[in-house]
């Protein structure tokens, strides 16, 4: 490490005579193995040394010292525009960086429009990439990526700058690659890692600490975070970090009032509602999408069966909305139109967040009412309500896929397939932790 480029100027001069750098090791003692058909997350805080560890692995940086050993082809999503000529067209950087991956032109011809056609870059294609926007470089460069028949992919944290639909479909190709591929992953997002990885490889100072299953090894890296920070918390705020103002949410003496008379209000009614939705720090979620045509990039079927419209309204108030709070009852309609005679008609939905985990999800097999519509003649339009309470959502973003089918829970036909119909944008929350929260009805604090 220089101060100056005079210093790296001196050095080339008086070669070896006198040193006029400072040596840092970026990464000492690291070994382990990875698989076909594994997935391994790396995480550690930022200087860690984890994107140093992928570019050794990928052959951009050469180890002072040891050897990696890889067998198959790598593809690698690093930093945002790596291997992109921000002077070239995003067509002429197709072309560069699927060569670099080891594609003829005559396969790069074949896959051009199938690598197109995933970015969504759309016009903007014979635009140079230095007037994309950050989401627009990473739509290009994991579309490439996706058609270069790779055995080994690599992902850093460069997703987090994609919008929700993109991201949600890049974790759908992950998926599917893990089936055969081998997959290296790093994120600080724990659901991430806990949901797509087999293994994880915890990095500080540059040295391997942990190294076990997701679980085991996000238990240590929590603790290190810990400890690491004890020293840094401001002691003026409270447990939370919330300001000490009149948006405090602890010592109000909101509790239970007349208990047993209010227990089926409290069942899904959070005791702190009113004061958290009056505040900065309530449960607010967006939703995208609504009243648009369906805009879902990867659906299938409709041949049979078609969804022609989705909503999001609210129950109360008999009404579509745009936002809504965690914990409201809401409608989830889906209205679909039968393009042939279709029997034991199924029609359902999914929640997930956007690393592609499933919060929840049902379908019309579990209606137990006497009027469920089975089977549905040509033509027919058929409108399912699914009425809930929607949970308290962590801060993020979400989408809503809903498909149609025949037949039954353990055996069926998909006629239609929706990803993405419905995006919800969760930007504030008071929930403390996990991927949703509860209703708390209550908490108390007594000494014993």
């Amino acid at each position: 490490m220089y101060k100056s480029k005079a210093a790296r100027l001196k050095q080339i001069i008086n070669g070896q005579n006198k040193r006029y750098y400072k040596e840092f090791i970026a990464l000492e003692d690291i070994s382990f193995e990875v698989s076909k058909g594994t997935a391994l997350a790396i995480i550690g805080k930022n200087g860690s040394g984890k994107s140093t560890l992928l570019q050794i692995i990928c052959g951009i940086v050469s180890p002072t010292q040891g050897s990696v050993q890889v067998k198959g082809k790598v593809a690698a999503l690093l930093e945002l525009g790596s291997g992109f000529n921000p002077e070239f067209t995003g067509r002429e950087n197709i072309y560069l960086n699927a060569t670099l991956f080891g594609l003829s032109k005559k396969q790069i011809d074949e896959r051009f429009d199938a690598i197109v056609k995933f970015s969504e870059i759309g016009d903007f294609i014979d635009e140079p990439t230095k007037t994309y926007s950050s989401g627009m470089v990473v739509r290009l460069a994991f579309s490439i990526i996706t058609n270069v028949d790779a055995d080994i992919l690599i992902v850093d944290e460069a997703l987090s700058v994609g919008d929700a639909f993109f991201t949600q479909k890049c974790m759908r190709f992950i998926e599917r690659f893990r089936k055969d591929g081998t997959l290296i992953f790093v994120s600080h997002d724990a659901n991430a890692v806990l949901s797509l990885c087999d293994q994880a490889l915890l990095l500080k100072d540059g040295k391997n600490t942990a190294i076990g299953t997701p679980k085991e090894v996000m238990e240590v890296y929590t603790k290190q975070l810990q400890s690491d920070n004890e020293e840094e918390r401001d002691l003026n705020d409270n447990i939370n970090g919330y300001p000490q103002d009149s948006n405090r949410l602890d010592s109000l003496g909101i509790g239970y009032e007349n208990q047993q008379e209010n227990i089926e209000r409290l069942k899904w009614s959070d005791y702190r509602k009113e004061v958290i939705n009056a505040s900065k720090y309530a449960n607010r979620i967006e939703i995208s999408n609504i009243g648009d045509d369906i805009t879902s990039k990867e659906s299938y079927g409709g041949k049979k069966a078609k969804i022609i419209e989705i909503l999001i309204k609210n129950h109360e108030k008999n009404g579509q909305i745009e936002t809504i709070l965690g914990g409201e009852i809401v409608e989830l309609v889906i209205i679909c139109r039968a393009e042939e005679e279709v029997e034991n008609l199924i029609t359902g939905f999914i929640l997930k967040n956007n690393k592609g985990l499933t919060l929840l999800g049902d379908n019309t097999l579990n209606a137990i009412s006497s009027g469920v519509i089975k089977n549905a003649a040509k033509g027919d339009i058929i409108k399912t309500k699914f009425i809930f309470t929607l949970p308290l959502l962590s801060q993020g973003d979400y989408s809503i896929t809903t498909a149609l089918a025949s037949g039954s829970q353990s055996n069926h036909e998909i006629l239609h397939w929706l990803n993405d119909a419905i995006v919800l944008h969760s930007r504030c929350t008071s929930i403390a932790a996990g991927l949703a929260g509860v209703p708390m009805h209550a908490i108390e604090i007594e000494k014993v």
